[in-house]
C-alpha cells in the first residue's frame, strides 16, 4: 500500500467539485470531512457531511477542494458515551445504567 498522507483533515470544510454522474446531486455543495479511508492502491476516500441536506456521502479525494476552514467535532457528534462490559471470553456488551459500578 502507498503510504501517501491524506490531503484533508477531519472536520475540514470542503466543496464538492466533481461533476461525475454519481456526485452530480451534491456538486458545488459545502461539506465537512467526517471520515476517511485509504484503499489498497493508496487512493484516499472521504466520508463527508453535506451541510445543506444533512446527508453523508463517500467521495474520492480528487472530488473535493478545501475551503481553508474547519468545523468542530461537536457539530456532528453528541458528547454521549457508552459503557461496555467485557465477559471472561472477551465478548463485549452494552452495560445497563443501573449495572455500572461507580
Amino acid at each position: 500500500m502507498n503510504e501517501q498522507s491524506p490531503k484533508y483533515e477531519f472536520y475540514e470544510k470542503v466543496q464538492v467539485v466533481s461533476h461525475a454522474p454519481h456526485t452530480r446531486k451534491i456538486s458545488d455543495e459545502l461539506a465537512a470531512v467526517v471520515g476517511r479511508a485509504q484503499d489498497e492502491c493508496g487512493a484516499w476516500f472521504y466520508g463527508i457531511h453535506v451541510y445543506s441536506t444533512g446527508e453523508g456521502w463517500d467521495v474520492a479525494e480528487n472530488e473535493l477542494r478545501s475551503t481553508g476552514e474547519f468545523d468542530r467535532r461537536e457539530t456532528f457528534y453528541a458528547n454521549a458515551s457508552v459503557r461496555v462490559r467485557v465477559d471472561e471470553q472477551g465478548r463485549g456488551s452494552i452495560a445497563q445504567p443501573d449495572t455500572v459500578a461507580a
